[in-house]
């Protein structure tokens, strides 16, 4: 690391004016520290303010420090920085597309280590464009006055987009609307139909209110229906309102209980996008009154358990409900799901690992839920999920490398990180997977019911398992789809070790149930395998298909059909079962 005295003229008054404690550290920490920039609006309105926040991990003695951030000037104005650290700062000095920050502690005190946030800037946004703002140097200094000026390359990036029919800022009390509340029939360039929503915004609330009447939504899904390869979708885009952190969104009951049209329907807002089913609430229609309001808006964490403050960080969480009248519909349909994009910009750190970005859903008593199907779309720049109920949900992050027992075990170590992060499995520990240990034949089945998060009416209850056990829920969601059969007395064997081709047909059985039918293979395929003859009649088809779409690979000749599975291969096989749901 680079040393040499620390930066001239900014703080060269503050060397001299306060007495440095003497004996600290120098700044280090164990890993190089690693800086992010995070940003308030990836998406934000031409004419609003975004605030865009430096942080630092991993550093230890930080007394003081300088920032350099540079930005598109033609598409950003520099307002002001707020310093997150509580420290003597000097003015920021702005040069032409780049602004820079210093600050230093004072007196005789220590500096900050582990995690520290550095400094929030505020830009005006000055009209639509993409732009790029980039953390290109840092200076850090240490209570010792030792300086080291790192090479950050930390970026976030803005699309900022049209404000001509935002409605400003402002809180004046009362509300204020934008394109005079009215929703239009819209078509796009790309020749998509669709509805474009304005609206109203309460300030007490800060929530928009959109509304939707039955003539437009009659005219939007003609339009809809007849342009060729329209893919049977409607959109709808709400529009952004500056200040709103909940958008309200009413439409005619019909047009959700599958009365109007099979039409599928997306709904972009600010918070995120809806990829809804016209039928979704077609159980629920004896309850509905003419108008459905679906909300989506910035969730309150702060009152949350602060373990789950701190797996969801600065990353955003949105609060999904629907209402009729004055009633909460509690909508819970795994026939319809729903799929959810969260905008999400992540940092230097997760993009070295961005399977390890995930969602979770938080219940109303305040309990972390694991969603395994949500993953990081670059292309959308948003984290997906799909969901059959509405709560509130959030974007995690899960750093790898924390359990200590994967040394012997490389080739397994990512799926087993990775399934970790996304809530499907969990060590013997905190620092321990214990890979090398036998998975039971029940166990299996809790696993492969989590990845593929499958669901549907309870089977009966085998003999040699109660009510009580943690795996009871998960063998008769099994049997109730015929994935679980058992044995001889109705009996399952629960606790007995589980074998490679038991595993495998078990998966095969469960891929059917979730519409992912696999090529069919027989017993030629498996005559290249020193073992293939072992494999028992019933298992040569399931054992076969996983073989030709390469969920599963022998070894040394060999498929090992009746060894027991490992922690390790069980997580390798569900890693690869996860990842054949998106194809």
């Amino acid at each position: 690391m680079h040393r040499r005295s620390w930066f001239p003229a900014l703080l060269m008054v503050m060397v001299f004016a306060f007495v440095i404690l003497p004996g600290a550290s120098q700044v280090r920490a164990e890993d190089a520290p690693a800086f992010s920039l995070t940003v308030s609006n990836a998406s934000p309105v031409a004419g609003t303010e975004v605030t865009v926040e430096a942080n630092v991990r991993n550093v230890t003695d930080l007394y003081g420090y300088e920032v350099n951030v540079t930005y598109d000037a033609a598409v950003l104005q520099f307002l002001k920085e707020e310093p997150a650290a509580n420290k003597f700062m000097i003015a920021p000095i702005v040069r032409s597309n780049t602004v820079q920050l210093a600050r230093t502690s004072i007196g005789k005190t220590e500096g900050l280590s582990g995690n520290v946030s550095l400094t929030r800037l505020t830009f005006k946004v000055l009209k639509p464009g993409s732009t790029e703002l980039k953390l290109t140097t840092v200076k850090l200094v240490d209570s010792n006055q030792n300086a080291s000026e790192l090479t950050s390359g930390a970026t976030v990036r803005l699309q900022a987009v049209d404000g001509a029919t935002n409605p400003g800022h402002g809180h004046g009390g009362g509300s204020r609307g934008g394109n005079s509340g009215q929703a239009s029939p819209i078509t796009e360039g790309n020749g998509q139909n669709g509805i474009e929503a304005g609206g109203r915004y309460d300030d007490a609330s800060r929530t928009a209110h959109m509304a939707i009447d039955g003539e437009t939504w009659a005219k939007a899904i003609q339009q809809a229906q007849s342009v060729p390869g329209s893919k049977g979708i409607l959109k709808v885009i709400v529009k952004e309102m500056a200040d709103a952190e909940l958008y309200a969104l009413e439409v005619p009951a019909e047009v959700l209980s599958g009365q109007k049209s099979s039409l599928h329907i997306e709904i972009a807002t600010p918070y995120g996008t809806l990829l809804l089913q016209g039928d979704m609430l077609k159980q629920n229609s004896s309850m509905l009154k003419d108008k459905v309001e679906l909300y989506i808006g910035r969730a309150d964490v702060s009152k949350l358990d602060a373990n789950v403050k701190k797996l969801i960080g600065d990353r955003p969480a949105i609060t999904l409900q629907l209402r009729s009248g004055d009633q909460v519909i509690a909508w819970n349909q795994p026939d319809t799901p729903v799929t959810v994009g969260i905008p999400y910009v992540p940092t230097a750190e997760e993009l070295q690992a961005p399977e390890h970005i995930a969602i979770r859903y938080i219940d109303g008593l305040g309990t972390v839920h694991a969603v395994p199907n949500g993953k990081y779309d670059p292309l959308k720049g948003q984290v997906v999920f799909t969901t059959t109920h509405f709560s509130m949900y959030a974007v995690t992050f899960a750093e790898g490398g924390s359990y200590r027992d994967l040394a012997g075990y490389p080739w397994a170590q990512k799926p087993i990180e990775v399934l970790t992060a996304k809530g499907i499995i969990s060590g013997v520990s905190d620092s321990e997977y214990n890979p090398g240990a036998k998975v039971t034949r029940a166990d299996f089945l809790v696993l492969l019911t989590r990845t593929l998060e499958l669901k549907g009416e309870l089977g009966e209850r085998f003999s040699d398992v109660r009510e009580e056990d943690y795996f009871d829920e998960a063998l008769r969601i099994a049997r109730g789809l015929g994935i679980a059969q058992g044995e001889g007395g109705n009996r399952f064997q629960p606790n007995a070790p589980i074998t490679r081709e038991e595993m495998m047909v078990l998966t095969e059985r469960a891929l059917k149930t979730v519409k992912k039918q696999l090529v069919e293979g027989n017993r030629s395929e498996l005559a290249s395998f020193q073992d293939g003859a072992q494999v028992a009649d019933y298992a040569v088809t399931s054992v076969a298909a996983l073989l030709k779409a390469g969920l599963v690979q022998g070894d040394d000749h060999g498929i090992h059909p009746k060894e027991t599975t490992t922690r390790a291969e069980a997580a390798v096989l569900m890693y690869n079962v996860y990842n054949f749901l998106s194809l």
